[in-house]
Formats: structure tokens, C-alpha cells, sequence
């Protein structure tokens, strides 16, 4: 990322396999855990590629936030096409240096 001049934050993500689960006491038990994103794929992916031993890297963007008193939608649903090549773009670059 810092090759591609492009901003990024590190940190802990919290993976779980249903929607309903993303309940506030959850979220705010992850957050003092140190998290900050949850999601609902990464952990499968990463189990699927252990089994099979490969190399597996996930590239994860936010699409919306829970962390404020009103769910903020951001680009869940609505993403414009120009950002989803712009993300792919990014992802591949990355690939290809690793």
C-alpha cells in the first residue's frame, strides 16, 4: 500500500457468520478486544485454504459502519462502478508484488 501511495489502516478484524450476530454488546466486546472491522467470508476462506494448503491473502474494504449511533449505509448496495474497478486495480497491483 505504501508503494501504491494509497492510505490504509491496520488492525484487528472480527469474522462471524451471520448478520445477526453484529448486536451491539458483540460489537462492543470485539471493539475492546482491539477490532476494527467485522466481517462475514474471511475466516471460511482462510479455513479452506489451510486445509488445502495454499497461500490465501484477503483484501477487505469498508462498505458501511456500525461504530455511531445510526447505522451509516456508506457504499453498501450503492457502490459506483468506477469504485469497484479502482478496488480490483489496487487488489491486483498488490498481488502481483507479493
Amino acid at each position: 500500500m505504501n508503494e501504491l501511495n494509497i492510505p490504509f489502516i491496520c488492525g484487528k478484524t472480527w469474522t462471524t457468520d451471520a448478520i445477526y450476530r453484529e448486536t451491539r454488546r458483540n460489537m462492543e466486546l470485539r471493539k475492546n478486544a482491539g477490532c476494527i472491522t467485522v466481517e462475514m467470508e474471511c475466516a471460511s476462506v482462510m479455513a479452506l485454504a489451510q486445509y488445502r494448503n495454499v497461500d490465501i491473502y484477503q483484501f477487505l474494504y469498508t462498505a458501511d459502519n456500525l461504530d455511531c449511533v445510526h447505522w451509516e449505509s456508506r457504499l453498501l448496495g450503492n457502490m459506483p462502478d468506477d469504485f469497484r474497478d479502482r478496488y480490483a486495480r489496487i487488489a491486483f497491483e498488490i498481488a502481483v508484488r507479493l
